[in-house]
C-alpha cells in the first residue's frame, strides 16, 4: 500500500477542499441575503415613484392611482413596509408581504399591480451576478 507524506502547503490545500461545503453554503446564503435586499429596495422604489393612473380626491388632497401593470400607489405605506425577504437554508429566498390586501393587488386577474413581480423580473441579471461573485469569492478568484 501507498502512502502519501504530506508537507505544509499541501495540508493547507486539503484543508481548504475540506472546508468547501462550509464555504459554499455561506457564499449562497450571503448571495440570497443580498438579493433579498436587493428585491426589498427594487419594489418599495418602484411603488414610490411617479404613476400615471387616473386622479381623485381623498381626503381633501388629490391623488393618483397607478395603472394596470405599474406597482400600486402608496397611499398609506402599510404595504411598502410590509415588504420582507428570508433566507432558509442555502436555497430558498422567500420575498413576502406580511399585508393581507396585497395578495389581491398583486394578482394580475384581478387589480395587476404587481410591484413585487416587477422587482424580481428587473432584477434577474443583478441577482444571477451577486451568486457569481460569491461564489468566485469563495474560490478565491
Amino acid at each position: 500500500m501507498a502512502s502519501i507524506k504530506l508537507d505544509r502547503k499541501s495540508k493547507r490545500v486539503v484543508f481548504g477542499i475540506k472546508q468547501m461545503p462550509k464555504k459554499s453554503r455561506r457564499a449562497m446564503r450571503n448571495a440570497l441575503y443580498l438579493s433579498g435586499k436587493l428585491l426589498r429596495k427594487s419594489a418599495s422604489d418602484a411603488i414610490l415613484k411617479k404613476k400615471f393612473g387616473r386622479t381623485y380626491r381623498y381626503k381633501g388632497r388629490r391623488v393618483k392611482a397607478s395603472q394596470d401593470g405599474e406597482a400600486w400607489a402608496n397611499r398609506s405605506g402599510t404595504a411598502r413596509r410590509g415588504l420582507s425577504f428570508r433566507v432558509q437554508g442555502q436555497n430558498r429566498l422567500y420575498f413576502e408581504n406580511s399585508v393581507d390586501y396585497v395578495q389581491y393587488l398583486e394578482d394580475p386577474k384581478s387589480l395587476n399591480r404587481p410591484a413585487m413581480w416587477l422587482a424580481i423580473e428587473s432584477n434577474v441579471g443583478k441577482i444571477e451576478r451577486y451568486i457569481e461573485q460569491e461564489i468566485d469569492r469563495m474560490f478565491g478568484v
